[in-house]
């Protein structure tokens, strides 16, 4: 049953008691008869609260028996499309194929749960799994409407198509059989107010699109025209009048196919925005946008990226004056080897992270007119331009910039960098900087300071320069460097001269090969960068550092100025080098050069510090004045959007000046994201870069507070502890989630135990349970592979080794309350072989659902000597704050309203007392009556099983509820996107009413880039309050009609795991990747049976697919006759013994018998019988007393082994 249609039933009964009611009030029967005081029950309330639950949210019933259907009966229009969804899949079925008939395909087709409208007349679809089966009765009607969006009849020889005629745009548009789509009319095809990527009427079929012709006239917005269009080949433009538009951002974004495309005629005089528009064309081998007129441009983000087969770009006539945005715009053109931005106008740029990332086939780049005064991001942004042998940024000035990180990263061919005038005072990152710039050989960054509080963060830095002899930081202050390791040095074991930074807080390893020794300049030799020192020093390898004493080093926290600014000296730090030990920073007695040099033109100027005839040069750089923009004046207004008071007063602004930051406003139950360009709050104003060109208002963003759990984020360093050189990459983990298990580092000669919450590995951290609270180092733990560990599961091994021939179980890690039974498994071993559940023990679980201690008791079969003792493991209460409680709006009704929240763990309500309570603390007169937003705290109940607390904002207004409005979804299924955000096409009423994103509503989505179940919250806004939750289902490809092949059967028993080395999987005769497209999991794959292989479905696909194999038991027999290849150990040699040993009057020797090195368990691998063992015998007598060992289990056949018996 669907929680939805209760909900409507529920509604429905009480509307009708609303309208029979006074003023919405409903009597308690019999009560005002009686006398009675009357009791009055608030029907509008009580249908408000109902209706406000989550649409689409299945109620699992305790048992079902039967199959169920999402809707029982069916009235298409012919060509709709709409999925049936399939209830009542016990465990038992998972894994069962789904079969889906229709009794008249030329009616209504169906598969995997779409159903296909084609013809006028009527049929029954029939689904089963196994032996249940259930029937939906389908009744298509012919289309004669011609509404936008109509799908039309196939033998009209149209996919689709419909007219449109709105206030924003009057056309047809149609996609005929052949995939054709033309579009003929005036004005937009979508509503301005829509900005999302489902917007288009075509959207439903864009993957039906093979080729486009547009004759549209007056269009403003072609933003996501052709988004997604992935089969799309070719589009005629010719006719496509675009002198109106302003926006074609993500314009052929994804149009993957697409092989050409003719844009030289564009009209992009008006467009401001182009930022993704050829994104992800990767077909597209010529684009000629050389025509184009970008003086209106700001953001050409990504613009190009992926555009990985264009030999070449004209952008030569660029005009870039206005561009804010450069990130990425050319990433990933890895056939680009021609490219002219030496006109590019970038004075206005703040992003150029990624700009070239990925043209691995430039070799040459002119960058020399660049102006990169007001950039702030340049992080990757030669990132994998792997055939650029150098590239001149010497004219860059970066005093703005705060992120280098990977700037050079993978620029293998480089082979020297200038960066003598990069200020790198405010850079806050230049992690993998240079990272595997293998062909560089020395790095002069002597010019690189750093005045922040925090930061640099220099992690792997310079790791893989392989070919780096020589470094030179003597005047990089890192005192408050983050993340400066061993990694920052990674592999560069060929660096033989480094000049030191200074104030160093950690020990890092000088790096080095075999034989080499670091030496210091007063001849002692060193093996750690030197440390709290405040001056650097010569380290050399192999040799004694040649210095010429004395001399004096010089460094400026200011070496940037403006034409005119006066040059200061007092921030010099001037060092004095008696000799090697003598060494001293001086402050007073040196004399510079300051007065002579003219700071009125700008250039580089050399400021010289002499002190004691020695003398040392800073490089000074003096930059040109910005000039004065034109006085004109604009008004520059703030609107609040409906939320908070008091608006900030409007500004008076000067053409090209900034806009002064007022105080943030604020709104209860809201959290103010900034100030925006637009109602939607797509593009936020940036008050110390964005410059006013006219009059403005700038718009508030809000965010309600309890929609998502904290945004606050954490990180996550992975610490090898010495072995290894890949450590994981660090994660940045939201509060109250999980870390993602990186895999497993190797190390030749040690075996990794798993990752631990210390140094010393003792408590070890668990992916599924542990939740981060706080940034974290996760610990390495190792174990010398001079052990034997055979089956025994490195995160197994007890610190006190492993026991030897003995019964012995794993730790188990602590769990986490759900409120389920928890079992987890637990690792039995007899030495350091694993046992199995069920065939080798059983399980059985005592206090396992509440938080505390639980133990689980291990029964072994008999055939085991010993026993195993009981295992505890701790179940972990809950803190509320990871609970999910939504908040709650309530509609004005001049009465006190304590709501009660719904709080949500593992799926389950929370019972209210039990596990919360709710305490409603807020004081003051009205509270929780009046209009307002108030505090609801949520603390633990009597059941132990939670912690904490958590806050849950209640706002009561006299707006509108969104549990009011009306959400209707697009038809047709959303396919995933390789994981991209897919995202829903909603309408939303009230009253019959449209209502408008950006004005009323506002769209958040998440869970969105993958197969499953996605949620959009809408927030409303303006005249609207609360939210409301839709879901929707991303689908993929099934992976079940994949074939499967290279699986051999049988095998036999190995003595380990058995895996197919063979197996491939394929598709529609398409190969599959394994990792990619879908993993491998193995079951029962060790001992003689039934073994299975799982493959499931990854990426864009889904669905299972569960083969078999045999493991045979391994013959004894026929090992027997195998010689010296034999894998039965153990009865090589003669056997004797005495009879006078045996008790029973009968000798019978047991020998211990080793198969691939691991000893056989009596009774369970063999049984064990004896002939002509009562009197001595010789081996070679006629009836000599003979072993008889027939195999059981794992093991088949018998062998004999005769013995000698003495008296």
């Amino acid at each position: 049953m669907k929680r939805n249609f209760v909900t409507r039933m529920l509604a429905g009964i009480l509307c009708v008691l609303v309208l029979l009611s006074d003023n919405g009030m409903v009597y308690a029967s019999g009560m005002q008869e009686s006398g009675q005081e009357e009791s009055k029950i608030d029907i509008q309330e009580t249908v408000d609260q109902v209706l406000q639950d989550d649409t689409d949210v299945e109620l699992q019933a305790e048992k079902e028996e039967s199959l169920t259907l999402s809707e029982s009966s069916l009235d298409l229009a012919q060509g709709e499309i709409f999925e049936l969804k399939v209830g009542g899949i016990s465990d038992a079925d998972e894994g069962t194929v789904v079969t889906w008939l229709s009794s008249d395909e030329s009616v209504a087709t169906v598969a995997d749960g779409m159903v296909n409208a084609v013809g006028e007349g009527d049929c029954f679809l029939t689904v089963s799994i196994g032996d249940k089966s259930v029937v939906c009765n389908v009744t298509v009607t012919a289309n004669t409407d011609e509404t936008a969006g109509e799908v039309m009849d196939m033998a009209d020889n149209r996919i689709a198509g419909g007219t449109v005629d709105e206030s924003y745009g009057h056309f047809v548009w149609e996609i005929d059989n052949n995939g054709v789509l033309t579009v003929e009319g005036s004005g937009d095809v979508t509503d301005n107010h829509t900005t999302s990527t489902n917007s288009s009427p075509w959207y439903a079929y864009r993957e039906q699109i093979v080729s486009a012709k547009i004759n549209m006239t007056g269009m403003k917005n072609a933003a996501y025209l052709f988004y997604g269009c992935k089969n799309m080949v070719s589009a005629d433009l010719y006719n496509f009048d675009t002198s109106q538009i302003t926006s074609m951002k993500w314009m052929f974004y994804g149009c993957q196919s697409l092989e050409k495309v003719d844009v030289s005629n564009f009209n992009t005089s008006r467009v401001t925005d182009m930022d993704c528009m050829f994104s992800g064309c990767s077909t597209l081998s010529s684009l000629d946008v050389s025509n184009f007129n970008t003086s209106q441009v700001v953001y050409m983000g990504h613009i190009f990226a992926g555009c990985s087969a264009v030999p070449s770009l004209d952008v030569s006539n660029f005009n870039t004056s206005k561009v804010t945005s450069m990130s990425g715009m050319f990433g990933g053109c890895s056939s680009l080897s021609l490219l002219d931005v030496s006109n590019f106008d970038t004075s206005q740029v703040i992003y150029m992270e990624s700009m070239f990332s990925g043209c691995s086939s430039l070799t040459e780049l002119n960058l020399s007119s660049f102006d990169t005064r007001k950039v702030e991001y340049m992080g990757g942004m030669f990132e994998g331009c792997t055939a650029l042998p150098k590239v001149d940024v010497s004219n860059f000035d970066i005093c703005s910039v705060k992120s280098l990180g990977a700037m050079f990263s993978h620029c293998s061919s480089m082979t020297e960098i200038d960066l003598s005038n990069f200020d790198t005072r405010k850079v806050e990152t230049m992690q993998y900087m240079f990272t595997d710039c293998e062909s560089i050989v020395e790095l002069d960054l002597s010019n690189f300071e750093t005045t922040l509080d925090i930061g640099p963060d220099m992690f792997c830095m310079f790791a893989n320069c392989y070919k780096l002899t020589r470094l030179d930081l003597s005047n990089l202050d890192v005192s408050h460097a983050t993340r400066m390791g061993n990694e920052t040095f990674n592999l560069c074991n060929n660096l033989s001269y480094i000049k030191t930074p200074v104030n160093l807080q950690t020990g890092i390893a000088l790096p080095i090969k075999n034989g080499d020794v670091w030496y210091q300049e007063n001849g002692e030799t060193i093996e750690f960068f030197p440390q709290n020192l405040n001056y650097s020093v010569t380290l050399t390898k192999n040799e004694i550092p040649s210095v010429q004493y004395p001399y004096i080093t010089a460094r400026k926290a200011k070496a940037h100025y403006e034409c005119g600014e006066e040059l200061n000296i007092d921030d010099l730090t001037v060092t004095w080098y008696e000799d090697a030990e003598n060494i001293t920073v001086i402050d007073s007695g040196y004399t510079t050069n300051a007065s002579e040099i003219d700071m009125s033109t700008p250039g580089r100027k050399d400021l010289t510090v002499t002190y004691n005839g020695k003398s040392a040069t800073i490089r000074i750089t003096v930059a040109e004045v910005t000039k004065t923009p034109e006085e004109t004046m604009y008004t520059v207004a703030f609107d609040l959007q409906g939320h908070g008071a008091g608006a900030p007063s409007a500004q008076t602004v000067k053409k090209g000046d900034k806009v002064a930051k007022p105080a943030d406003p604020k709104a209860d139950g809201y959290i103010f994201t900034g100030w925006y360009k637009e109602p939607a709050c797509t593009n936020q104003w940036n008050f110390d870069t964005d410059i006013v060109e006219e009059a403005l208002t700038l718009y508030a963003g809000w965010k309600e507070e309890s929609i998502f759990p904290s945004e606050e984020t954490f990180t996550v360093t992975f610490d090898l502890q010495g072995y290894g050189t890949d450590a994981p990459p660090v994660q940045t983990v939201e509060e109250g989630g999980k870390v993602i298990k990186p895999a497993d580092p190797e190390v030749s000669d040690h075996i990794f135990t798993g990752w631990y919450k210390e140094p010393g590995c003792v408590n070890r951290w668990d992916f599924d349970v542990d939740m981060v609270d706080g940034n974290i180092i996760l610990y390495a733990g190792w174990l010398k592979s001079e052990e034997e560990i055979g089956d025994v599961l490195p995160e197994d091994i007890p610190h006190s080794g492993i026991p030897r021939d003995e019964l012995w179980a794993a730790k188990i890690p602590d769990a986490l309350y759900t409120g389920k039974a928890l079992k987890p498994d637990v690792h039995i071993y007899y030495g350091t072989e694993r046992l199995e559940t069920g065939r080798d023990y059983t399980l059985s679980y005592k206090n396992n659902v509440k938080a505390g201690l639980a133990t689980i008791n291990i029964k072994v079969k008999k055939y085991y000597m010993g026993t195993v003792p009981p295992v505890d493991f701790y179940i972990r209460p809950v803190n509320l704050k990871y609970v999910t409680a939504d908040d709650i709006t309530a509609a004005w009704n001049k009465k006190i309203q304590k709501k009660v929240p719904v709080p949500v763990w593992c799926g389950k309500k929370l019972t209210k007392n039990k596990d919360f309570k709710a305490e409603y603390n807020d004081g003051g007169e009205g509270s929780y009556q009046n209009p307002g937003v108030y505090n609801i705290t949520l603390i633990p109940g009597s059941s132990g099983n939670f912690i904490g607390e958590k806050t849950v904002r209640l706002t009561i207004t006299d707006s509108i509820l969104m549990s009011k409005v009306s959400v209707k979804k697009g038809k047709g299924s959303l396919t995933y996107n390789n994981g991209m955000p897919v995202l829903p096409q909603l309408t939303l009423t009230y009253k019959k009413q449209p209502l408008h994103e950006g004005e009323d509503y506002k769209v958040t989505c998440y869970n969105n880039t993958h197969i499953g179940t996605a949620t959009a919250v809408l927030t409303g806004i303006g005249k609207y309050a609360g939210t409301k939750k839709v879901t929707y289902k991303i689908t993929g490809t099934s992976i079940k009609k994949a074939m499967v092949n290279g699986i051999i059967s049988p095998l036999e028993y190995a003595g380990g795991t058995q895996t197919q080395g063979s197996l491939s999987v394929s598709l529609g005769g398409v190969p599959l990747r394994k990792g990619v497209d879908y993993t491998v999991v193995y079951s029962h794959n060790k001992n003689a049976g039934k073994a299975a292989v799982t493959i499931k479905g990854a990426g864009q696909y889904t669905g299972t697919i569960k083969k078999t194999f045999k493991i045979t038991a391994y013959d004894l027999k026929k090992d027997e006759e195998k010689g010296f290849d034999r894998q039965l150990k153990g009865l090589e040699d003669d056997i004797l013994v005495k009879l006078s040993e045996y008790t029973t009057g009968k000798a019978m020797p047991e020998p211990v018998l080793i198969f691939k090195g691991r000893k056989l368990i009596k009774n369970r691998d063999y049984s064990i019988s004896y002939k002509n063992n009562k009197k001595e015998a010789d081996k070679d007598s006629p009836k000599p007393p003979t072993i008889v060992i027939k195999g059981r289990g794992n093991f088949k056949g018998s062998i004999i082994k005769t013995f000698t018996i003495i008296n």
